[in-house]
């Protein structure tokens, strides 16, 4: 007996020390989870984070940007007055075209700088997003972005179809001379979708990043005598496809996403395209 309760005494005891031992330890991890999982109340006000000396660093750009538009804003109709109406100072204009053209040039110099970039950006932005997805989600990717571009320029077309319905510009005012050498444009819309369709698929892909397709529409309009002698106006359309000064935003576009698509598919052996269109993003971004 003295046997039996002495193995029964050691047998026991260390299944009641490893139960206190777990009951101490899980005690400690709920503290230690419970810890982490606090939360830091920030000592200032949100109004004084945001006015700190770090993040106005950090948007200093853009709060020049905004300021040098709202003082350009201000500057220019404040010169209004001074504007003289020809290329003499009288009745007490300050202000010619020619002054003006010199007012313009930093201008004309910051707009030549964003529109340098934009062919930079939109390549290394799409084809480096697109490279670190995989092929099935880089493929809807792709699909919605056609889907967006295709959209936005369907409802551009309808609202400008609209208004100009509806306000029919040049209406309301006066007659206007015309010279002998101008002529209206005109165009149809079967023409309309196959330069969407040109644009879309570029022959040269170099020659997409500054020029896009057209077509220009010659339109013959003549009399027909018929049978019977009936007299009736014939038009008839020659449409020649032309080259036009432009970024070929929508080749571009198609060629960048199914570039993106196939490095993310061919994953180590195109690692060092994924890496150079990463650092170019890096880059543009810094400009």
């Amino acid at each position: 007996m003295h046997g039996v309760r002495k193995t029964s005494i050691s047998r026991v005891t260390p299944l009641v020390i490893a139960d206190q031992n777990r009951s101490r330890s899980g005690s400690t991890h709920s503290r230690k989870s419970h810890s982490a999982h606090t939360l830091s109340v920030p000592k200032h006000g949100l109004c004084q984070q945001c006015c700190s000396k770090e993040n106005l660093k950090e948007q200093a750009l853009l709060i020049a940007t905004i300021a040098a538009v709202i003082i350009g804003i201000g500057v220019g109709i404040a010169l209004r007055p001074l504007k003289c109406s020809g290329d003499e100072r009288v009745n007490g204009c300050r202000i010619t075209k020619e002054d003006i053209t010199y007012i313009d040039f930093p201008g004309r110099i910051f707009i030549n700088i964003l529109k340098m970039l934009i062919l930079p950006l939109i390549v290394s932005s799409i084809i480096s997003s697109l490279a670190q997805l995989d092929a099935q989600s880089s493929g809807k990717m792709g699909v919605r972005a056609l889907i967006y571009y295709f959209g936005t320029t369907i409802i551009a077309a309808v609202v400008g179809i609209v208004l100009v319905l509806t306000i029919q510009p040049g209406k309301r005012g006066g007659s206007v001379d015309k010279k002998a050498a101008a002529k209206s444009a005109e165009g149809r819309t079967v023409d309309t979708v196959l330069d969407l369709f040109r644009n879309l698929f570029p022959d040269n892909i170099m020659e997409a990043a500054f020029r896009s397709v057209g077509t220009d529409l010659k339109v013959n309009r003549t009399t027909v005598i018929g049978p019977n002698n009936t007299v009736y106006n014939k038009t008839i359309y020659d449409p020649m496809v032309v080259r036009r000064d432009g970024i070929n935003v929508l080749g571009l576009l198609l060629f960048c996403i199914l570039f993106g698509i196939i490095i993310s598919r061919l994953k180590e052996k195109a690692l060092i395209l994924k890496q150079f269109f990463e650092a170019m993003l890096e880059v543009v971004m810094q400009l």
